[in-house]
């Protein structure tokens, strides 16, 4: 479901109802962005970005698939 928005300076203007543990795990993903998509990758098996499932070991390892990779510009 929806949770909110991000504005272009980073602000989270979260949408009613949103759970609070959304913005803790949004400032952890701030912190440390590459770690924090590494163990929801291992965890969920899913793209921390958008949900689908991973089905490569790279994907897994990374925490995002090829199409997301490129859609945020993290192709090396």
């Amino acid at each position: 479901g929806f949770l909110g928005t991000i504005d272009k300076a980073g602000t989270f203007r979260p949408a009613k109802g949103c759970p609070a543990w959304v913005v803790p795990a949004l400032q952890k993903f701030a912190n440390n962005p590459h770690h924090t998509a590494q163990e929801y990758g291992t965890l969920t098996g899913r793209c921390c970005f958008c949900y689908q499932r991973l089905s490569t070991e790279t994907s897994l390892s990374l925490g995002y698939g090829p199409i997301c990779a490129r859609n945020y510009g993290l192709l090396k």
